[in-house]
């Protein structure tokens, strides 16, 4: 019956030892099952994180918390090491098994390492945009708020070049959606090349584009940067057999 389940089960002994797993146990995890045997949650071998990234101690492993308070554990997320890299993502829980007056610990977890990728893609494109993948409006403005905080507190300055591609949806009607896709695509590495270490670069509106600039020194050296931006965004975009020159207009906000 436990060989036919998708998910794991390990069964712990009141020593901590593996005594007994499943097929799916050894696959999710990355070990056979003679090799699982004789394992607890404390053998220096697994290499197991927390959500945040922080070490996951084997004591607090589901398995050694009902071990030793004899409470179940749900639904706890683990990152696990498979061979010498090989990341996967568990969901696991734990109950206490009693078996001739003994309190042993069946531990049951599922592998959920490609919901947590696809749970990732929708957290990074909630805040980036998805032709560009450049921060979006929303993230432009953390950004934004985070460098005021910075510039206030350090008594420095701040910048915001924005980039506004004039007549967009005329070049839209001239050159199609896929072209006017590789202009704004051309223009956002165009600005990327130019962003300085710590400055940022977004897409704040749909022909619009931010660079945000710190420590960015006087408004003499704001300007040149500026113009660097007029130059960079109105050299011709090469769009299929034709060339496309960007008109735009610029403008400079200093915090």
């Amino acid at each position: 019956m436990l060989e036919m389940l998708p998910d794991g089960v390990v069964l712990h002994a009141p020593s901590g030892e593996v005594i007994a797993a499943n097929a799916a146990a050894g696959e999710i995890l990355g070990l056979t099952i003679d090799q699982l045997r004789g394992l607890t949650s404390l053998d220096p071998r697994w290499k197991s994180i927390h959500e945040d990234g922080s070490p996951y101690p084997g004591e607090d492993h589901p398995a050694m918390v009902t071990l030793a308070t004899g409470a179940p554990v749900d639904n706890s997320i683990m990152g696990v090491v498979r061979g010498s890299d090989e990341q996967r993502w568990i969901k696991i829980s734990s109950r206490p098994v009693h078996i001739d007056g003994e309190m042993y610990v069946a531990v049951t977890f599922g592998d959920i390492t490609s919901m947590r990728s696809v749970e990732g893609l929708v957290a990074h494109f909630a805040h980036h945009d998805l032709l560009t993948d450049l921060p979006n409006r929303i993230r432009f403005e953390q950004l934004l708020e985070g460098a005021i905080g910075r510039s206030d507190r350090t008594g420095g300055r701040c910048a915001v070049v924005v980039a506004s591609l004039d007549h967009f949806g005329t070049t839209n009607e001239h050159v199609g959606t896929q072209g006017a896709d590789t202009v704004l695509i051309e223009s956002a590495f165009r600005l990327q090349r130019l962003a300085r270490d710590g400055d940022a670069v977004g897409r704040v509106g749909d022909d619009q584009f931010a660079l945000l600039l710190e420590n960015c020194g006087t408004e003499e050296q704001i300007r040149a940067i500026a113009e660097e931006v007029r130059v960079a965004l109105a050299e011709p975009i090469a769009v299929g057999s034709t060339e496309h020159i960007p008109s735009l207009t610029l403008g400079i906000a200093v915090h």
